[in-house]
């Protein structure tokens, strides 16, 4: 907005730069505080929105106000599901919303042949959620957002484990924004916190595809405060999530505990995928620890258990978990009967190990495509073992005794 720089450059002559910018969160306040005896619409920033509002036919005003709710952008159908009710019918949206565009109140972000994005200036949206809290309405629109973000995540959420999830992916990642303010809303005091339980369950994929996982956390927790245990089903989605994100970020006990908690909730209702899926858990802890034996017999029976609730998704992902255990002690039998050549005893990765505390290094089959490459199988404190940060062309796994 090319009025907003003129009047916060204006300003440089009497402020530090540094002083502007962390007052631009009151744009209006700040940026308004100029000569009123300015005529009309160069006034001030606040003027200047002002005299375009007015202008507005009073639907148009209404679709103004009530597209403040999208902490982000949005799409047509987002503003006919969240902004379109009887004084505002959905199938009038697209004309009113390409007049707000036409003025310069809305920004075409961006368009396809299949869809196009929206977007309001922060300016334009604090001054339109002003008024929308003037009419009365900002918390039922801010639920009808609410509620439009968890439709479309409760969507795309079986999509994420298919063939075919890289649209739904960005999709998401593209809404991300508006699901924050839509949990925002959720969990606050005047919000609905069933609701944001629902939705915290459902985004921990992309929020881990994204290494987002402490803001995901930060929801999913708040969705535990509100999910006791008189709602089985949603806590233990809730403690999944949680689960995988806390592994994510190397919390190993806090994840062990989750998981826990989750198993013993399955087996009191009788519910096989989420006790397959807990157990699943505790195996990859069990891995993570050194513990192959415990490690097979989790996997294991949550194969059987994901088996018998017919999840094969989860299934095939547990049954590579356990291939890979399997493979793992087969390397060490294979190892400890001498198969498998040992580095020579000069080697440094050898005497890193070995201070460390780790029993063995072996090296495994050549890579021929890399030259150098190689695999070094690790036999001690997976934790300690100084070789954990190399990764160059040596791939390394970590086998405890």
């Amino acid at each position: 907005m090319p009025l907003a720089i003129e009047l916060a450059a204006s300003l440089a002559a009497t402020l530090a730069l540094r002083d502007i910018a962390d007052r631009l969160d009151h744009q209006f306040r700040l940026l308004d505080a100029r000569d009123t005896a300015s005529p009309g619409r160069h006034g001030g920033l606040d003027t200047a929105v002002q005299w375009s509002y007015d202008l507005l036919s009073e639907p148009e005003q209404l679709l103004f106000e009530r597209l403040s709710a999208f902490g982000g952008g949005f799409a047509l159908d987002g503003a006919e599901a969240v902004a379109g009710d009887a004084r505002l019918p959905a199938p009038d949206v697209a004309a009113h919303l390409s007049a707000l565009v036409s003025r310069s109140l809305v920004q075409l972000e961006e368009i396809s042949p299949e869809r196009g994005r929206y977007r309001m200036l922060e300016p334009l949206r604090q001054y339109a959620r002003a008024r929308l809290a003037d009419r009365g309405e900002a918390a039922t629109t801010a639920e009808r957002h609410a509620r439009h973000h968890l439709a479309l995540i409760e969507e795309a959420e079986p999509l994420f484990y298919q063939a075919g999830s890289v649209p739904w992916l960005k999709r998401i990642r593209t809404e991300n924004e508006n699901l924050r303010a839509a949990l925002q809303w959720a969990f606050g005091p005047d919000g609905d916190g069933q609701l944001g339980a629902r939705m915290a369950a459902l985004p921990w994929h992309p929020w881990d595809l994204a290494g987002a996982r402490a803001e995901g956390l930060h929801w999913i927790d708040a969705g535990l405060q509100v999910v006791g245990a008189s709602g089985p089903e949603r806590r233990m989605q809730l403690l999944a999530a949680a689960t995988l994100l806390r592994l994510g970020l190397g919390e190993i006990d806090t994840a062990r505990e989750l998981a826990t908690e989750q198993l013993g909730l399955a087996r009191v209702h009788g519910d096989r995928r989420w006790e397959g899926d807990a157990l699943t858990r505790i195996g990859m802890i069990a891995w993570t620890r050194g513990d192959l034996s415990a490690a097979t017999i989790h996997f294991g029976q949550a194969v059987d258990a994901l088996r018998a609730a017919q999840d094969r998704w989860r299934e095939s992902i547990t049954q590579a978990h356990l291939a890979r255990v399997r493979r793992g002690v087969n390397i060490i039998r294979r190892g400890r009967h001498g198969n498998v050549a040992a580095i020579p005893a000069g080697d440094a990765h050898v005497a890193e190990c070995r201070r460390a505390g780790c029993a063995v290094v072996f090296r495994t089959h050549h890579q021929p495509r890399v030259k150098g490459a190689g695999q070094i199988i690790v036999l001690g404190n997976t934790q300690t073992c100084p070789t954990r940060p190399i990764r160059r062309h040596v791939k390394i796994d970590y086998i405890p005794e």
